[in-house]
């Protein structure tokens, strides 16, 4: 079994990093703060919207281990979810600057 996963296939997973990730350095220069900076929360933020669909693969195995559907189990942890974005935002702010 592989450790990982080639390249471009793992590109697929982080496609709207992907597509908006190349007008980051033109944004952060027009608003004076560093690429890392807006860079850094869109990645995270991809990786927590993929977590938060109902069509996740890990998110659909636990909620048939739970016996629950997966858009309740999505809608029970959407909460959480927004709050981790928030957090991660306001961290790579303070990080980043």
């Amino acid at each position: 079994m592989r450790a990982s996963l080639p390249y471009k296939n793992r590109r697929a997973s982080a496609a709207p990093l992907f597509a908006f990730g190349p007008l980051t350095p033109v944004v952060a220069a027009k608003l004076g703060v560093p690429t890392l900076t807006l860079l850094l929360p869109m990645e995270l933020a991809t990786s927590i919207g993929r977590a938060s669909s109902p069509v996740c693969g890990a998110l659909i195995a636990i909620a048939g281990t739970a016996g629950l559907a997966p858009i309740r189990l999505a809608k029970r942890t959407a909460p959480l979810l927004f709050v981790m974005l928030i957090v991660d935002m306001i961290a790579s702010y303070i990080f980043t600057m």
